[in-house]
């Protein structure tokens, strides 16, 4: 067979889903003796769509050794053997690739995104601006080098770069959805800029076309409810410490609650999380249709979407209702934009009176706080803290880097230069990377910090290891204008008292509704200058110290951790939502 024709017809075979025919037809061309590279290159590349990393690299190795001046083949090659696990080997390859084809959009971004996979973000950056510099309107390469930046705590920098994205690209909800993240961040963002970019975001899904079928639930306010908890968090994974008290505590003569996961990561926070719930779907990999079809084809009558606009979750597919009630809870820390969710659970301190003008969604009050927190399993004892003043005091702070601005910045530079000889202990994801250590030393060097009160580290990945880090802060000072919330709950689960600010949106309140249900209102700031006065008076008045300490302690037996009581108020929630739409179904 002639091997042009062989590719067209593999072409054509695996646009039609025919995967497993396209590789026997070009497996047995090569067995009659063709030898050629493109036949090799899309062979590999089948392997690896089908998943067959091993099975792919034989044939990519052999279509690079054929053609080794061929940009695309390089490419393959080495993106294979990253993506085997082989960064070493792959990453030349790769390079050799942009080398051979310097504008090749598609090759810088996958070479800057594999040096940013292995944490060498300053070539990352290099070849992002490459990108840019070849095509400056294209928003993967704008995002993506506004991404890396957010991964190494430039976020002014990312920031200014997704604005630029969605000016450039106003009608692409993806460019958008990004933006609407970011803005969660933002030292300089308005209330009214952060509301009508999720407006305008959901106008755009919108416009793709919805459907909402006359669903047959029968309209009894009173009945037990089925109700869907939609997420891409079903792991060890933050959000999953506030979902496990509600599964393990709630009334099932009142809630059948059912998870859906839309992800493939499944540990044992995951096995904890589906032997409590009534049910459990895995729905990862499928398409909206089969999606929507699955939650529909439940009966549910109220779905609780967990994920929001992170983790590349389904949000988006809500525009097409799959169940009456549609709501968002916990893993987004604002509005959706999407007209088809109709509620937003939150409480009268993150969301006080007035929060309805920049929320698409009405808002159900969960009375307290509308978080209940349930803490690390397996943890180290409660470490006994440094003692002041024999050791200088430690401040610290293990929240993610995306939310260290430069605000954050400023406030913490000035707590440190109010306390002589206090020390700063950040510990973050990808904080090590030269490039994110040097833009956070210069940052602090601008406010009059010494590197030698700063103590950065990176991540732990062992939970214990992470959890006795905080023996060694005297004060835990959190963030904003995107607060704290594992975090927080953490630290004060290990015992160290936190301190925050107080803010205008759901964001920037979060800590106050926690440390206001944990007993602690007196930690709370409603000024950038009073979080800095609070936070170093704190520190230098040992009594004031350790009466912040001892109410820690007691953190654990707070109305935060109490899932018992907890449970009913969520319940009372939902209902109120249920009722909402029985009264509007029965008069129509």
């Amino acid at each position: 067979m002639d091997p042009g024709a062989a590719l067209q017809q593999a072409v054509s075979l695996a646009q039609h889903g025919r995967i497993a025919d396209a590789v026997s037809l070009l497996e047995r061309l090569i067995e009659t003796g063709t030898d050629h590279p493109q036949v090799r290159g899309l062979l590999g590349t089948l392997h690896m769509t089908a998943g067959r990393t091993e099975a792919a690299l034989p044939h990519l190795r052999r279509a690079h050794e054929l053609a080794p001046d061929q940009a695309h083949l390089a490419f393959q090659l080495g993106a294979a053997l990253v993506s085997a696990g082989r960064p070493l080997e792959g990453l030349p390859f790769m390079q050799r690739a942009v080398e051979l084809s310097p504008t090749w959009l598609p090759g810088l971004l996958g070479f800057a995104r594999a040096l940013q996979g292995v944490g060498d973000f300053d070539r990352a950056e290099a070849n992002y601006q490459r990108a840019m510099a070849a095509d400056p309107c294209s928003a993967d390469a704008t995002c993506s080098l506004a991404g890396l930046y957010i991964a190494s705590g430039r976020v002014g920098q990312a920031i200014d770069l997704f604005r630029r994205a969605a000016r450039q690209h106003p009608t692409d909800a993806s460019v958008m959805g990004r933006l609407l993240s970011a803005l969660n961040y933002a030292d300089d963002a308005t209330r009214e800029e952060i509301f009508e970019a999720h407006e305008h975001w959901g106008r755009l899904v919108m416009a793709r076309g919805t459907d909402s079928p006359a669903f047959p639930n029968a309209p009894d306010p009173d009945r037990r409810l089925r109700v869907g908890l939609l997420s891409t968090d079903l792991w060890d994974h933050s959000c999953a410490y506030f979902l496990r008290p509600i599964l393990s505590a709630h009334d099932p003569s009142r809630l059948e609650l059912i998870c859906y996961t839309t992800s493939t990561s499944d540990d044992w926070m995951t096995g904890e999380l589906r032997a409590r719930a009534d049910g459990w779907r895995s729905v990862a990999g499928q398409s909206e249709d089969a999606l929507i079809n699955s939650l529909r084809a439940d009966g549910l009558d109220i779905l609780i979407e967990l994920s929001g606009h992170t983790g590349n979750g389904p949000l988006a597919a809500l525009r097409r209702r799959a169940a009456p009630v549609q709501a968002m809870y916990l893993g987004y820390p604002n509005t959706t934009g999407l007209p088809t969710i109709d509620w937003r659970l939150v409480d009268a301190v993150t969301d006080p009176p007035g929060a309805e003008h920049f929320s698409t969604e009405r808002l159900a009050r969960i009375d307290g706080c509308f978080l209940c927190y349930s803490g690390p399993v397996d943890v180290p004892p409660v470490p006994p803290p440094p003692p002041p003043p024999a050791s200088p005091v430690t401040f610290g702070s293990f929240n993610s880097i995306r939310k260290i601005g430069p605000a954050v910045v400023r406030a913490w530079s000035a707590i440190l230069l109010a306390t002589p000889g206090s020390r700063l202990l950040i510990k973050t994801r990808g904080i090590s990377a030269p490039a994110a250590a040097r833009s956070f030393r210069s940052a602090f060097a601008e406010c009059g910090i010494d590197a030698a009160r700063l103590e950065l580290m990176d991540g732990l990945p062992d939970k214990r290891e992470h959890l006795n880090l905080y023996g060694r802060l005297h004060l835990a000072l959190d963030t904003f204008p995107y607060n704290g919330t594992t975090t927080t709950c953490e630290a004060l689960w290990m015992g160290v008292p936190v301190v925050t600010l107080s803010g205008a949106m759901h964001a920037g309140r979060v800590g106050a509704s926690l440390l206001r249900a944990a007993g602690m209102p007196e930690l709370v700031a409603d000024s950038p200058d009073a979080f800095v006065a609070l936070a170093s008076g704190l520190a230098q008045s040992p009594d004031r110290l350790a009466a912040a300490r001892s109410k820690a302690l007691a953190f654990r037996n707070s109305p935060l951790c109490d899932a018992a009581a907890f449970a009913p108020k969520f319940e009372n929630a939902v209902r109120t939502m249920w009722r909402d739409w029985c009264s509007r179904a029965t008069t129509r």
